[in-house]
């Protein structure tokens, strides 16, 4: 654990604000501070992560940890969370859980596939709808990838808006407007 309980206390109050400030934090940075924090304040604070940086953190944090975090996660999170996990490491993940955590693992694997989210391309990127355009364009101006994936609106407990257009974020007008001001409800 992390010996910082200012920083614990953050990351348990504000996972929000603190996961802004991690934006431009390199991955294996990023993924020794959630490695130190209590799975539940690591799991909060992942979900409010840009989608680009989850994912990709996912991908690097040991199996183990990324079990531990969904089980201890609130239930909203954890479903945050799997829909940026990419469907191979369900197996690794479940390997490297306790007895005690695989059926919740499995269980909460299988929804995906039971639900309407199984027809959408896991490509995507997700911003809550709190996320005020201006800040939202500095995080896109920031992500790596050179494809042009859609965006999605999502409330803090994880569920759907609408569609964002990139336009409307980057418009002057709208820069201190919140992204789900100008999500369309597709």
């Amino acid at each position: 654990m992390i010996n910082d309980p200012l920083l614990v206390r953050f990351a348990a109050s504000q996972p929000e604000e603190l996961a802004a400030l991690l934006v431009d934090t390199e991955f294996d940075e990023l993924a020794s501070i959630l490695v130190q924090l209590p799975d539940e304040e690591a799991s909060k604070l992942a979900t409010h992560l840009p989608s680009w940086q989850l994912s990709n953190l996912l991908q690097k944090l040991d199996p183990v940890r990324v079990g531990m975090m969904l089980t201890a996660a609130q239930h909203e999170d954890a479903i945050a969370l799997v829909s940026h996990l990419n469907e191979g490491q369900y197996p690794q993940i479940l390997t490297a859980s306790s007895r005690a955590h695989r059926k919740a693992l499995s269980h909460l694997f299988d929804f995906p596939s039971q639900s309407l989210a199984a027809l959408a391309s896991p490509e995507f990127i997700r911003v809550t709808g709190n996320t005020r355009c201006e800040q939202f364009h500095k995080q896109l101006q920031r992500h790596e990838e050179r494809v042009a994936l859609p965006i999605y609106a999502v409330e803090e407990q994880g569920s759907y808006l609408g569609e964002v257009n990139l336009i409307a974020v980057i418009a002057d007008c709208n820069r201190n407007l919140r992204v789900r001001d100008i999500v369309s409800p597709v």
